[in-house]
């Protein structure tokens, strides 16, 4: 077999490296990242162990959003949310969004990748908020190793996302409109009311019912 021409020689490099180029971007853009988000709360009260919730869920109290970044190839090396806000949904009143912050967090809750994935987490409480749907939208930039050659080894993406689920806060639900209660003697030898008390959380509350005696010349109310 006779030995290859220096022109030939050169042909073969330039096509072998750019096969090689273009494996690498082809490594590049299979490179990102599974970038998801989930709830961790307290259904049965803090003394108790926390439930995971999902998209659309109805939570109160004190919880956390969870942001799980996990590179679909290669190894992921760093990420944090570059953006991230809560907003109210509701045309009832003016709204302002409020700013998260994310950190780096090592806890580790059913349903979450042991390795090669890096989870980001917000605490937040709902207890000053109003009762109804909020929406979480956010950013995510992250870095993956690919295992090819400088300057291919590594890249920065950049995802966006959103999330939503419902507060239920401390809710008294009447069984009748105002005044809530109200005596006519001469129609009447009283009234019946009830009253529901709803919460996302469960537990024990303490509740306390004020009432008024009126005295006056006609009728004395004991």
């Amino acid at each position: 077999m006779s030995e290859r021409s220096k022109p030939e020689k050169h042909l073969l490099l330039l096509l072998t490296r750019g096969v090689l180029t273009t494996l690498a971007l082809l490594c590049l853009a299979n490179a990102r990242a599974s970038v998801r988000m989930y709830i961790v709360w307290y259904p049965h009260g803090y003394a108790n162990q926390p439930a995971t919730a999902q998209e659309g869920a109805t939570i109160g109290g004190w919880f956390t959003l969870r942001l799980v970044v996990q590179p679909q190839s290669g190894y992921i090396l760093n990420a944090s949310a570059t953006s991230a806000t809560l907003t109210e949904q509701t045309s009832a009143h003016a709204v302002t969004p409020s700013n998260l912050q994310f950190q780096v967090s090592s806890a580790r809750y059913p349903g979450d990748p042991q390795s090669n994935a890096i989870i980001l987490e917000s605490l937040q409480n709902l207890s000053d908020r109003h009762n109804g749907q909020y929406r979480v939208e956010f950013s995510v930039s992250y870095t993956v190793s690919t295992g090819n050659p400088p300057p291919n080894d590594r890249r920065t993406f950049t995802e966006s996302g959103s999330f939503t689920f419902n507060a239920l806060n401390l809710l008294l639900v009447d069984s009748r409109s105002d005044p809530y209660v109200v005596w006519k003697p001469e129609q009447m030898s009283g009234i019946g009311f009830s009253a529901q008390l709803l919460h996302a959380q469960s537990g024990t509350c303490r509740c306390v019912w004020s009432y008024l005696i009126a005295v006056t010349t006609r009728t004395r109310c004991w």
